[in-house]
């Protein structure tokens, strides 16, 4: 999907996509962090969107090595992702049905990871608690949650309080390198159960 109909999405619906343009390759790198040199995960893939980061963990195999689904929302990315990815595991739900999907669907007890897209700092609090509450659920203990944040919204009372919202949920949170190159600049928050 080119980044002209991924700004489309987002005048459409800006709480639902939440971004201008679509995660880049530096981005995607730090978003995925450890998890090029382990295998036997069980990943999941939470707001895909267009499959940025999706193609990305294809790109390195990190897919082969492990369990991996991704949950997508919007119905226009859903058929994307099916059709640029085959062969992906992929739910057109809302994430906080993640457990579930786990339990009912997929047999599996916990996950090791869980990647985020999600445009949080839009989301009502309510909605990001709910989110949360279904990641915890979903983690092991040690498991990892990675997601960014646009650097101008760090600065913002939504972003700052999402921020205070993940040091209730994780004992460890570590933050990334600004990536400069990023359309806008954003960090990556490494959390930790």
């Amino acid at each position: 999907m080119s980044g002209i109909k991924f700004f489309k999405n987002f005048i459409k619906n800006p709480g639902k996509v939440g971004a201008v343009w679509p995660t880049g390759h530096s981005l995607a790198n730090e978003i995925i962090g450890n998890l090029y040199n382990s295998s036997n995960l069980k990943i999941a893939e939470i707001g895909p969107g267009t499959g940025a980061v999706t193609k990305y963990i294809y790109s390195k195999n990190i897919h082969k090595e492990n369990n991996f689904l991704a949950v997508e929302i919007n119905n226009e990315f859903y058929d994307h992702l099916k059709e640029q990815f085959p062969r992906l595991k992929i739910y057109n739900d809302c994430a906080t049905n993640l457990p579930k999907i786990l339990k009912e669907d997929e047999n599996i007890a916990e996950l090791d990871a869980v990647i985020s897209g999600l445009p949080w700092a839009s989301f009502p609090e309510e909605l990001q608690v709910s989110l949360l509450d279904a990641i915890i659920e979903c983690l092991k203990p040690k498991g990892t949650f990675n997601t960014f944040a646009y650097l101008q919204g760090l600065v913002l009372p939504a972003g700052k309080k999402f921020r205070k919202l993940l040091d209730n949920y994780f004992a460890e949170i570590k933050t990334s390198r600004i990536v400069w190159n990023n359309v806008p600049p954003a960090i990556v928050y490494m959390c930790k159960k």
